[in-house]
């Protein structure tokens, strides 16, 4: 069991070759329209919607008028590529994206609805064909013959690949299949470089630091308000000596930089390192102890 994080490639506009996702449901704002108060429109040169934020919005670029508009996320074409968990990539058919990252060995997609999804690599744009696999994402897991009858059919909400083919000038293809009763959603599709850490020890947490809200009354009546939460780790893990100042640097370049953290056996988290401390016990080896906090 191995311990590793992908450390993320942030998608631009030039690494995305191609999406079979509109860039958004909103209407796009145009410079004659007058926008009432909340009124949704996007735009493609930024790729973000905007929410108006007041009434008789007529003329005012939303990208550089920012008392007459307010930043509502990413459109959702760039949903899944926009660094956060709140907001998502949906289609109600399969959802093919191609990307040109550079050298990307790791491949996560966070908080996906799909049946399976297929990965294929070519060794440049256009050009030969170097891997292509498919996945299932179902996660069905039967105890007996009564579950066998009625359990119901689920898939992960989170995929990883860390043996993806390292090709500098490739093209990478991502195809996300629906089960044809649900819309295909992902909140984010990670590419990057996997990395790996060491050995992790028994003891790992896993948790959720939530942001509902509960309220009570002097009554004693309570309301609760469901809100946002995002995962937290708290893992510990052992390192070769040979590996100690590697693994101190990429922790330390990691801080604050969202990246999804993966050990066999324990949910994926897209998150950021929290605090970590290395114990050096030895020559040999030492034991350290990472803390992830996840996005939202």
């Amino acid at each position: 069991m191995t311990l590793r994080v992908i450390r993320t490639t942030s998608i631009t506009e030039a690494m995305l070759a191609y999406s079979s996702v509109a860039e958004d449901t909103n209407p796009a704002w145009s410079a004659g329209e007058t926008c009432g108060l909340g009124a949704l429109r996007h735009l493609a040169s930024t790729h973000r919607v905007y929410a108006a934020a007041a009434a008789g919005n007529v003329g005012h670029d939303p990208s550089t008028s920012p008392t007459w508009w307010t930043d509502a996320g990413a459109t959702n074409r760039w949903a899944m590529f926009d660094g956060a968990l709140g907001r998502s990539t949906t289609s109600a058919t399969d959802v093919t994206v191609r990307l040109q990252p550079g050298a990307v060995s790791g491949l996560a997609l966070m908080g996906v609805q799909a049946r399976r999804v297929r990965i294929a690599i070519r060794d440049t744009v256009s050009g030969a064909t170097v891997y292509d696999r498919t996945f299932s994402l179902s996660a069905v897991t039967i105890g007996n013959w009564l579950e066998y009858f009625t359990a119901p059919f689920t898939y992960r909400t989170e995929f990883a690949n860390t043996a993806l083919p390292l090709y500098s000038q490739g093209e990478l293809e991502v195809t996300l299949y629906g089960n044809g009763q649900q819309d295909v959603v992902c909140a984010e599709l990670v590419v990057g470089t996997a990395v790996d850490l060491g050995v992790p020890t028994y003891g790992a947490k896993l948790g959720i630091t939530d942001y509902s809200r509960k309220d009570t009354d002097a009554w004693g009546n309570t309301t609760l308000v469901q809100r946002a939460f995002a995962r937290t780790l708290d893992i510990g893990f052992k390192l070769d000596g040979a590996q100690l100042e590697r693994v101190y640097a990429t922790l330390g370049e990691l801080r604050a930089t969202p990246c999804v953290w993966l050990a066999d056996g324990l949910p994926a988290i897209y998150g950021w390192v929290g605090d970590f401390s290395i114990d050096v016990r030895a020559q040999t080896h030492s034991f350290c102890n990472l803390q992830i906090k996840g996005l939202t």
